[in-house]
């Protein structure tokens, strides 16, 4: 018979630096059962994607260097 999986889920808080997401890797990687992750956006990321498709109806628009950051601080 096969062991139920545990399920983790998390959140922005969770996720919210390096730090954050090595805590939450570590009690994943401590289950000694399979496990199932759900995963939400990082901390703050939610906000910024709103930011930049709210910039896109401005008449200027959003500009590249704001995708960029984005896009830096999540690689």
């Amino acid at each position: 018979m096969s062991r139920a999986p545990t399920v983790h889920k998390f959140g922005g808080a969770s996720l919210a630096d390096g730090k954050a997401l090595a805590h939450a890797l570590s009690v994943v990687e401590r289950s000694s059962r399979p496990a199932v992750v759900v995963v939400s956006a990082f901390a703050g990321a939610t906000d910024a994607l709103l930011g930049l498709a709210q910039g896109r109806t401005a008449p200027d628009g959003p500009t590249p260097e704001d995708a960029r950051t984005l896009r830096d601080r999540y690689r």
